[in-house]
């Protein structure tokens, strides 16, 4: 503190995380007051950083979901939502490899196409996992889950076809998932071979 200033230093500019988790908040739970995906995102989280002894971050805001893409349209992004959006964007930027917990609400949130594409332009090395699907809509009305093919040969179709007609948030652009199929992703899926 220097002259009745206060300073202040974010986690991420001396802590440098190896693994990003990247997902859609999924369904919310009235009783618990969780998010079902955030909640795999913390296990996630906790198995590696305990097993593998590898470092990991993720946003823990309450705004991975539709509420994030109304606001920005509206033009109505406060202050401490910009800066989430920031530190989410730092935090791809700056680990080297990116989990995808992908689900069919994953691939329609803004927040998230925005994580993806900061991954591929950054050239994060992707580990896409395949979120089972248990027929519940997330806030933004798609599957919380994966509703797709989960075989190695066919999954990243439905990533595809799913984002088809998605366009980057913030330039507009349109973007496809196809660059996905050059990873092998991880299937929490019942049945899945992948």
């Amino acid at each position: 503190r220097q002259a009745g200033r206060h300073f202040f230093v974010k986690v991420s500019e001396v802590f440098t995380p190896e693994v990003f988790l990247s997902y859609n908040s999924g369904t919310y739970d009235r009783l618990t007051g969780l998010h079902s995906t955030q909640e795999v995102a913390k296990k996630l989280k906790q198995i590696l950083e305990r097993e593998a002894d590898v470092a990991c971050w993720f946003d823990e805001g309450k705004e991975r979901g539709g509420a994030n893409a109304w606001m920005m349209k509206m033009n109505r992004l406060d202050s401490g939502q910009a800066a989430a959006m920031a530190d989410a964007r730092q935090g791809v930027e700056k680990c080297s490899v990116v989990l995808l917990l992908l689900s069919d609400a994953y691939l329609n949130t803004d927040a998230c196409k925005r994580d993806f594409l900061t991954a591929i332009r950054s050239q994060k090395y992707l580990v896409p996992v395949l979120l089972p699907s248990h027929g519940v809509l997330a806030e933004n009305g798609y599957d919380a889950g994966w509703s797709g093919p989960v075989t190695i040969e066919q999954w990243w179709h439905h990533a595809h076809a799913t984002c088809m007609l998605s366009r980057d948030p913030d330039s507009g652009q349109p973007f496809s998932g196809s660059m996905l199929g050059q990873f092998k992703p991880v299937t929490m899926v019942e049945g899945g071979e992948a």
